[in-house]
């Protein structure tokens, strides 16, 4: 359930909760949203979302005597609701949570769906279950306080929510902030996840993009963000299936919206992203991409991806 809010209300929300999992830069930057709760701070980062950290946060749960019955409230990014929601999914297990999103990724993709995970030494949230928050509550207020490549990230997966809802009308950035257009992202996603809320057909199209993108991420040791690595996905693959035949033409005028509206650095060359894409959770026999249609995923060969790789830089 979604309910949105002012910072002033989630104030007064916040006081419902005893335990609280923070993003550190959201307890920098809000600080008078939080009294006297117990808070377990997090530095989001993803190199930060691993084991280790679910380790931390459990210890801390226990130290602090937490039961079962009680409900904790996430606030934060992304990397702070994927490593959060593991943990409370798997501590005593299961432990009831409301998400609060802070970034546009957050709001229309990570909150939603009931993914939650870590990364390992063998890709990008390659460990991981499905555990949905008890609600998820959206303040549009902090948007206002976002770096630049933060709104991106979000851009980037709204963006793909358009090209698997067959939209190929791009908004410029700014409209894309508005509160109509989060919520038809936020709703085109749960429409998908609602016919296959555990990943086996419908949903993996969800993925467009992110095959190349979760290689990039590693490949470059974070140097590129999420939303850098799903617009360079969402271009390479897209190349690909329109190849194919299998989806709609949107590559050329999603290459001129990112041309106008971003700076996109470069990729890690294709031998390092196709290393990293063998530990793809998608691979059948071979790399496999998301695609719009049964059986929602594709193999690929090297030579696909190296002629989409010409194409596109």
């Amino acid at each position: 359930m979604n309910h949105t809010l002012c910072l002033s209300t989630l104030k007064t929300q916040l006081l419902n909760f005893k335990y609280i999992v923070a993003d550190q830069t959201i307890l920098h930057l809000y600080p008078k949203l939080f009294s006297n709760q117990i808070i377990f701070p997090f530095l989001a980062l993803e190199e930060n979302k691993t084991q280790e950290s679910i380790n931390q946060l459990h210890h801390h749960l226990f130290n602090h005597n937490v039961r079962r019955h009680e409900h904790i409230l996430v606030i934060g990014g992304g990397i702070t609701l994927d490593m959060a929601g593991f943990a409370m999914a798997t501590y005593m297990r299961g432990i009831p949570f409301t998400s609060v999103p802070t970034t546009l990724m957050g709001m229309v993709d990570v909150s939603h769906g009931g993914k939650v995970g870590i990364n390992s030494a063998y890709g990008k949230n390659t460990i991981g279950t499905f555990y949905h928050p008890k609600s998820t509550l959206i303040c549009q207020d902090f948007l206002n306080t976002l770096p630049p490549h933060e709104l991106q990230n979000g851009i980037s997966e709204m963006l793909k929510h358009l090209i698997i809802s067959d939209q190929r009308h791009f908004p410029a950035p700014q409209k894309l902030l508005q509160y109509d257009q989060i919520l038809q992202s936020i709703q085109i996603k749960a429409n998908i996840t609602q016919q296959d809320p555990y990943d086996h057909g419908i949903r993996k199209c969800l993925n467009l993009g992110h095959t190349l993108a979760h290689a990039a991420e590693m490949a470059s040791n974070h140097r590129l963000s999420h939303g850098q690595a799903v617009a360079w996905g969402l271009l390479i693959e897209g190349h690909i299936l329109e190849q194919k035949e299998l989806i709609m033409p949107y590559t050329h005028l999603l290459n001129d919206y990112f041309n106008k509206h971003f700076q996109l650095p470069a990729l890690p060359d294709l031998s390092a992203l196709w290393q990293s894409m063998q530990h793809d959770k998608k691979n059948t026999v071979d790399v496999c991409i998301s695609q719009l249609s049964k059986p929602y995923v594709l193999g690929t060969s090297m030579d696909m991806w190296e002629q989409a790789f010409q194409k596109i830089q």
